[in-house]
């Protein structure tokens, strides 16, 4: 490894979403493992409860949401064993908060999404939600009586609630047992600054807020901006600065970057996860968008691909015909040519049943343009007839690899798929007749930063090589299988920049990698929403 290569950027972001609250004085109070912390309105920053140091704690790690009074006294803090009040710590006897969703207080209680994410509560009472399925709530309408998916929940000094759908794209307000719908609709006008909060389509409801005015704040992490809605109930910027589509790569926002591939002319695809969108970066360094109009739904099972509502779930490949497979959150397989029409190409029927859950699985395509999916612990190849025939099926009596190391496989250039076994450092490489070979790097002197301490990010193959991230690190295996980092190092939070020397410092945290054409390495850091590029010196 030369380590005189450099990095540069293709895309930048904010990032966004934090396990936080605030009180009424503005002071900000956040978990920050191993417990909580407060930066207060001067800026000082102290952490208020260590979960690790403190054995009378030790029961509150594993924070899933917190929340705070208004006078910023109390903590209220839900995990895996339920819900907690500090000072004490005291637990809560709230059975339904047992690993609540998202918890906020108010004078009148604890209101709080359950882990279902379907009804929301005040206390041991239910406010909204269906108290059956299908069935509407007593008193009160049902939201739009749909099955919800809530996101988080707000409320104001006058006891009015407000419950975010991300599911519908909608905030609800909760008011003397009505509910109404107060912003965000499925089919309406793209969120800009003076559109009604009630006629605006969102892209990603991630959380919301009120501020000390009693004005309602979202946070639209797809579009990465805090929008305000005014009395007059219209939308204003709170934060994030306008989105760019059709700029330059540096000029556009990606949000959750999950999937890269390069075509057969040297095309880079990018999943935008949270923008709803596939992008190709050209060959000729244009920046476009490939799928999506940047709307969650309804999705139609084909039709113009910039048209349609994507929702990809990251796995990308592209066979050599042109073809540009995608994985969504509907369970499917989805395919598309560029300039061309988007169509469903496989759901969980095709393989055996509606039960089976493509969208947690790996995907990957042959030089025959055959599809490779990872169904939990099996290995399928899907036909272009797609007819589905099983590779391999793990655990065997001797091998027991877990279903999240094979869904992290690449294809090689002879058709193998390879994955890597972080527990006992190996590297496995499966052939279509399911043949299985194991190569122990365990000896390796970057084995532990090159293959996880638990788990590996991402793959891809680079001719007969194979590039690994793992953590904060870009690793290659060569042929004669020495391992060799060629960037980064173990993930720590503080990420070098662009232009720095590539071993000084771990890279962020990797969701994707490719190969390009070039012999550079391009990688999606999820925790910048950047997508950035090593380059060795050999390729200057």
């Amino acid at each position: 490894m030369d380590g005189a290569g450099t990095l540069r950027v293709f895309g930048r972001a904010t990032p966004t979403g934090r396990l936080a609250d605030t009180d009424e004085e503005g002071n900000y109070f956040y978990w920050n493992p191993p417990g909580i912390s407060r930066i207060s309105r001067t800026g000082q920053e102290s952490l208020l409860y260590n979960f690790v140091n403190d054995r009378s704690l030790s029961a509150l790690t594993g924070a899933t949401t917190i929340a705070v009074s208004r006078n910023g006294f109390n903590i209220f803090l839900a995990n895996r064993a339920g819900l907690w009040q500090l000072p004490g710590p005291r637990q809560l006897d709230l059975p339904q908060a047992v690993s609540a969703h998202r918890i906020f207080h108010t004078n009148n209680g604890i209101a709080f999404i359950p882990p279902n994410r379907d009804r929301v509560y005040l206390d041991s009472t239910l406010l909204a939600g269906p108290s059956e399925p299908g069935k509407r709530i007593d008193g009160a309408p049902s939201l739009d009586g749909k099955t919800q998916i809530l996101s988080d929940i707000a409320g104001d000094n006058a006891g009015k609630f407000y419950v975010a759908d991300s599911n519908l794209g909608a905030i609800y307000r909760l008011y003397e047992g009505k509910v109404e719908r107060f912003a965000g609709v499925e089919e309406g006008t793209q969120a800009e600054a003076g559109v009604p909060a009630r006629e605006a389509r969102f892209r990603f409801i991630e959380s919301i807020a009120v501020d000390s005015l009693g004005r309602l704040l979202i946070v639209d992490s797809g579009a990465l901006t805090v929008w305000r809605v005014e009395e007059d109930g219209r939308l204003s910027r709170a934060a994030g600065k306008a989105r760019v589509e059709g700029g330059g790569p540096l000029d556009t926002a990606l949000a959750h970057p999950t999937g890269l591939v390069y075509d057969q002319a040297g095309n880079l695809y990018i999943v935008d996860q949270l923008s709803f969108r596939i992008r190709v970066l050209t060959a000729e360094g244009n920046w476009e968008i490939a799928a999506g109009n940047g709307s969650t739904g309804p999705p139609a099972d084909a039709g113009p691909a910039l048209d349609s509502a994507v929702m990809p779930m990251g796995p990308i490949a592209v066979d050599r015909e042109g073809w540009i497979y995608f994985i969504d959150a509907y369970s499917r397989v989805r395919r598309f040519q560029r300039n061309g029409n988007l169509e469903t190409w496989l759901t969980p029927t095709d393989l055996g049943g509606p039960a089976i859950n493509l969208s947690s699985s790996g995907l990957g395509v042959t030089r025959d343009g055959e599809l490779i999916l990872s169904l939990g612990g099996e290995l399928l190849r899907v036909t272009r007839q797609r007819e589905a025939k099983p590779i391999t099926r793990f655990p065997t009596n001797e091998y027991f690899f877990r279903p999240s190391d094979l869904r992290r496989f690449t294809v090689s250039e002879d058709d193998s798929i390879v994955f890597v076994y972080p527990p006992n450092r190996s590297v496995v490489k499966v052939s279509l007749e399911g043949e299985i070979k194991l190569t122990s790097l365990a000896e390796a002197p970057d084995a532990r930063v090159c293959l996880g301490i638990d788990t590996v990010n991402a793959l891809a193959a680079k001719g007969n090589e194979l590039l690994i991230a793992a953590g904060g690190s870009i690793c290659r295996l060569s042929p004669d299988s020495v391992l060799s980092r060629l960037a980064g190092g173990i993930y720590t939070g503080t990420v070098i920049g662009d232009g720095d020397p590539p071993l000084s410092g771990p890279l962020g945290f990797i969701t994707a990698l490719a190969a390009a054409p070039d012999g550079s390495t391009v990688f999606a850091e999820n925790d910048s929403n950047r997508v950035r590029r090593y380059v060795p010196a050999s390729a200057k």
